[in-house]
């Protein structure tokens, strides 16, 4: 996990150059394969879909895809990795998904159809995962890696407005992070990438991997996660 600039997708593709770990696939709604899991999720999201409807503004087809992500991708990454030894990693995952969602400001996700979806999920990612890696920096470095980054950002070179979207992810993971610490599952390494390179955080994390428990976890109580700061 990480904010803009963290350097989330550089780690796991320097981690997926190991052995022992794997990048997980992602959602393409466009394989067949993809499509149907996408699908057997969506008796649980109909309740949200319904309150879209009538909440502007509307969840857009990228965050649909998201929630459907989030509600049928354990079941998928379960039968695609059983019996393979090693790590999978998910670059773009479910709690960053969820992060995300809630950070669109959609007008749905200030009911009560979302609410339940985001803890019902939240808490079900909670006992499949088995480690989580948070990565920060100083605003100033993660506003200067977006800007000087090649490819697109919906912040790029935004100035006063790069700072409040940073601002406002972090404490979302915060809260979803403070949670995770109380429950005591599952475990959390954070660091800071102004202080150390991503080879330096191969090696820290690849050199022991006892802190990454196996196997799934009762459901921890997670309380309420709402933003209570809109």
């Amino acid at each position: 996990l990480g904010v803009a600039g963290a350097g989330r997708s550089a780690l796991a593709a320097a981690l997926c150059a190991h052995d022992h770990y794997r990048r997980g696939a992602f959602i393409r709604t466009r394989r067949p394969a993809h499509l149907a899991h996408a699908l057997r999720g969506l008796p649980r999201l109909l309740p949200v879909l319904a309150a879209n409807v009538v909440r502007r503004p509307r969840l857009s087809w990228p965050d649909v895809k998201l929630m459907a992500y989030v509600t049928a991708w354990d079941r998928f990454l379960r039968r695609r990795y059983a019996g393979i030894d090693g790590v999978v990693v998910l670059d773009q995952g479910p709690i960053y998904a969820l992060v995300r969602l809630r950070a669109q400001d959609r007008g749905v996700t200030t009911t009560r159809a979302f609410q339940r979806w985001w803890d019902t999920m939240l808490s079900r990612w909670l006992r499949t995962l088995t480690a989580v890696v948070w990565l920060d920096a100083p605003d100033a470095v993660l506003r200067a890696r977006i800007d000087q980054r090649p490819q697109a950002h919906t912040v790029k070179g935004a100035g006063e407005v790069g700072l409040q979207f940073i601002t406002r992810y972090r404490r979302l993971f915060d809260q979803v992070l403070d949670r995770i610490a109380a429950a005591g599952a599952p475990a959390v390494r954070r660091f800071d990438t102004s202080a150390m390179d991503v080879a330096q955080l191969v090696a820290e994390l690849t050199a022991d991997r006892t802190w990454i428990q196996e196997g799934p976890r009762p459901a921890p109580d997670i309380g309420d996660t709402r933003d209570t700061r809109r």
